[in-house]
């Protein structure tokens, strides 16, 4: 539909709503713009004062400038239907058109109640997407809490069924106790998890971009897979050394005792090959199947490092070795052997005597000859208890005597 008619209908609905209601029509003008307008017209008149003449006679229908030069001057009045309009894309001037006052009221109180309408769906959105990222937050939090309530309970087992599964508390079901199940950990498998565990050092300490210290590098941080690959673990007391950085002093010891090196655990000080310290110890616990802190050789009171070493002058590092390790296979003895070797040149007290991790993954994968082994670190050799309680026995002792007196009444 024109521009034209599209006027002409409107101006017919305004004629005909005042028809059927009895409003009153007022003389009020509403403004359409780029209309091309041809009609009878009035010289030297201002916009205003054509305005003014329009309100005068309401059988005006619209009013326009007749040249919009220079601010606008002339009047052009419309009396007939608005019949000759033209809707230009570029140019054109203003119409203002006469309008009922009830169907102008109307179409205003439209557009209040359309903006109103549309700032309500807006406020409304806002608060539903408010109010359903805090129902997912809340469900997140109780779903966080749930699991970390059934991580932390503990499965309740009866008596009788924990009776059953140990026979009745047997000493060889304990955990680590039933010698038979080391047979199922043979050699190859023990010469597969050293070998795992000199690989990540070898990474940690030289490959990668820092240098990384563990401090906390013992048998229950080597984790296995379903193949019997050694995976480190637990990096949480991990340090790293940036640069040519090969020293450090810690403000606080922090690890676990029998792994750690002397200097550091009595002055906090290490170095970048210092935890080749806790990889000896480990290759000593694995070819004896015994942990260090918990090994007490009670003919000398030696722990495992220094059983170890004294074994090893003595021409006896066999008796170190799990009887089920070998299992008398001469080869596998002579690379037994080697590893004992280069674990006792890991744990040596000086750490400037020990070999840095390249070279002991060298030293595992060659046959070239090693340097003998010096004193492990916290060496001590101490008098057997029952010398020290005979001793005892020699020495000169007074008695001592004391009366009491019990006062009974009669």
């Amino acid at each position: 539909m024109s521009i034209t008619n599209q006027i002409h209908v409107l101006i017919q609905n305004y004629h005909s709503n005042i028809r059927m209601h009895g409003s009153y029509m007022l003389c009020r003008a509403k403004r359409t713009e780029g209309i091309s307008l041809v009609n009878s017209l009035a010289w030297n008149m201002s916009l205003k004062e054509c305005e003014e003449l329009r309100l005068k006679n309401c059988s005006c229908k619209a009013y326009a400038n007749l040249d919009i030069r220079n601010g606008g001057s002339g009047c052009l009045l419309w009396f007939a239907d608005l019949v000759d309009l033209v809707v230009l894309q570029m140019g054109g001037q203003d119409l203002y058109i006469r309008v009922a006052a009830l169907v102008l009221d109307h179409v205003e109180k439209n557009k209040h109640f359309g903006h109103k309408n549309q700032v309500i769906i807006i406020v409304c959105s806002a608060i539903l997407l408010m109010v359903m990222l805090a129902a997912g937050l809340i469900c997140m939090q109780d779903e966080t809490k749930k699991g970390r309530k059934e991580d932390m309970e503990l499965p309740i087992f009866d008596l009788t069924i924990i009776s059953n599964a140990t026979d009745n508390f047997a000493s060889n079901k304990k955990l680590g106790e039933d010698q038979t199940k080391s047979k199922l950990l043979d050699w190859c498998m023990c010469h597969n998890i050293i070998g795992g565990i000199v690989r990540g050092l070898l990474y940690l300490h030289e490959d990668s971009r820092l240098r990384i210290i563990h401090r906390d590098l013992k048998v229950s941080n080597i984790l296995l897979n379903n193949n019997m690959n050694p995976k480190i673990s637990d990096f949480g007391l991990v340090i790293a050394f940036g640069g040519d950085q090969t020293e450090a002093n810690a403000n606080r010891i922090v690890g676990t005792y029998g792994y750690m090196p002397p200097e550091y655990a009595k002055y906090g000080h290490f170095l970048v090959k210092t935890y080749v310290f806790s990889f000896g110890v480990l290759v000593l616990e694995i070819v004896s199947r015994k942990k260090n802190k918990e090994f007490c050789n009670f003919g000398q009171c030696l722990n495992l490092l220094g059983y170890a070493w004294r074994l090893w002058i003595e021409d006896r590092p066999t008796e170190l070795i799990d009887e089920f390790l070998i299992l008398g296979d001469s080869c596998i003895l002579f690379e037994v052997l080697r590893y004992i070797h280069v674990g006792l040149l890991c744990v040596q007290q000086r750490p400037e005597d020990r070999p840095n991790i390249s070279s002991v993954v060298l030293m595992l994968s060659s046959g070239n000859s090693l340097p003998n082994p010096g004193q492990p670190g916290f060496y001590t050799e101490k008098a057997p208890l029952a010398e020290h309680y005979s001793s005892r026995k020699l020495e000169a002792s007074s008695t001592n005597e004391i009366t009491f007196t019990l006062l009974e009444a009669r």
